[in-house]
């Protein structure tokens, strides 16, 4: 019940942000009672935030649902499908910001569990840039330049 109504919240979300945003296509498929499979995911602009805006967006409701996220990471831009996307390894890196793990018994499998009290709706790894103080603190120099955090979210002053 809990996927289902999960699923039914995320696609009915999705819908809203396509009309207002830009299209971004992500299938989901469940998988069984307590799980789903992410079979297709892609933005139709990239590298303006809309594809991390739902992967949190479905990471936040699979926290509250308490699902188990599945995929399988797969580049459109190696094949050249998708020129300007993510790389292989870089798509990667880009789901492990979210918390998908590699799954041991799965060759690229990626999983992600459920997390309770987590804070998605800011960057989930920030990369700061300064001196070695400001990085113990989780703070940005001021003279820092600005720059792009894992998960392709401008980091802030």
């Amino acid at each position: 019940m809990q996927v289902f109504l999960m699923m039914q919240q995320f696609n009915g979300w999705l819908d809203r942000h396509n009309r207002r945003s830009g299209p971004v296509r992500l299938d989901l498929v469940q998988r069984d009672h307590v799980s789903v499979t992410i079979q297709h995911f892609e933005s139709q602009h990239k590298h303006l935030g809309h594809g991390t805006r739902v992967l949190t967006r479905l990471c936040k409701l699979a926290d509250r649902h308490g699902v188990l996220v599945h995929l399988f990471p797969m580049s459109f831009a190696d094949l050249g499908a998708a020129p300007g996307g993510l790389r292989l390894d870089d798509l990667i890196a880009w789901y492990e910001c979210f918390g998908f793990r590699r799954d041991p018994d799965g060759d690229r499998i990626m999983v992600r569990a459920p997390r309770k009290g987590t804070a998605y709706g800011q960057s989930p790894t920030r990369q700061l840039a300064g001196d070695p103080a400001a990085l113990a603190r989780g703070r940005r120099t001021a003279n820092a330049p600005r720059s792009r955090g894992a998960c392709g979210q401008r980091l802030s002053r």
